[in-house]
């Protein structure tokens, strides 16, 4: 459904009735489309779609596979990436479409022949490049890749190799689209730490490195992509952090924000 809330009135308007389902639901960067995913013909079996907010031109995107899943719009609006997932529910392939249909698909990365999978993706804020994590090189490694949108050339891994069972966790790009920040367990197995590379690979900087017993819980770029924030806690798989820094993204400038919260771990937001 959508509903006006610059007015009091009741207004919801239905667009989409699925099956069984809807899900990830976005906006377009215009404001003019909704993407989503749902089992508009076959109980089950996920598409991507996209429709008019005022409800016409609801078009199906996908026509592959046995679920495409977590659709996201390319800044410009024009073309929905995808995960692709040709038979079950992993592994997954990278495709991109046209945002109306129609086009031909553009596989980026086709991991499922080896039963690998991408796990996340993200759009560079210029729409050029998607950023993913794969296991694509070792099963049950995850490492971070970043490919040209428009399919030119392969996928290029820019996080350092990785020890056997450890993952990239988390990626963002700079708000300038030069950098990725993320977190992984590369030193250490389940210990998440916090680095910074360029968009091809080059120039990796450890912005958590000297923090004793403490792991990486949160991160997140300043608006002007000068400095990162990331919070901090007790080396375990969970969100709980009592401390959050905030550094240059050369490493240089390492600044605890906070005090040690000694009445208890807290949680913070970004």
């Amino acid at each position: 459904n959508i509903h006006d809330t610059t007015s009091f009135a009741r207004n919801s308007r239905r667009l989409v009735e699925a099956e069984t389902g809807i899900r990830n639901v976005r906006w377009s960067g215009n404001s003019q489309r909704l993407s989503y995913n749902a089992d508009l013909t076959t109980a089950g079996v996920y598409q991507a779609l996209a429709i008019n907010v005022d409800g016409r031109g609801n078009t199906r995107v996908t026509d592959n596979g046995w679920i495409n899943s977590d659709a996201r719009w390319s800044p410009d609006s024009s073309e929905l990436a995808y995960l692709d997932h040709p038979s079950v529910a992993f592994p997954a392939d990278l495709v991109v479409s046209s945002g109306i249909g129609g086009a031909t698909d553009r596989v980026l990365a086709f991991l499922s022949p080896n039963n690998r999978e991408v796990r996340e993706f993200a759009w560079s804020p210029d729409g050029s490049s998607i950023a993913y994590v794969a296991n694509a090189e070792t099963d049950n490694v995850y490492e971070l890749y970043v490919v040209p949108a428009d399919g030119s050339g392969p996928g290029v891994k820019i996080s350092q190799p990785l020890m056997p069972n450890t993952d990239v966790l988390e990626f963002a790009w700079s708000p300038d689209g030069q950098q990725i920040a993320y977190t992984a367990d590369q030193v250490t197995d389940t210990v998440r730490d916090l680095y910074v590379v360029s968009r091809n690979g080059s120039g990796r900087v450890h912005l958590s490195a000297g923090l004793g017993a403490e792991e990486v819980k949160e991160f997140d770029w300043s608006n002007d992509g000068q400095r990162v924030r990331f919070s901090t806690g007790p080396q375990s798989r969970t969100v709980v952090a009592d401390r959050i820094y905030a550094i240059s993204p050369s490493g240089s400038n390492r600044v605890q924000v906070t005090n040690g919260m000694l009445d208890g771990p807290l949680f913070f937001s970004k």
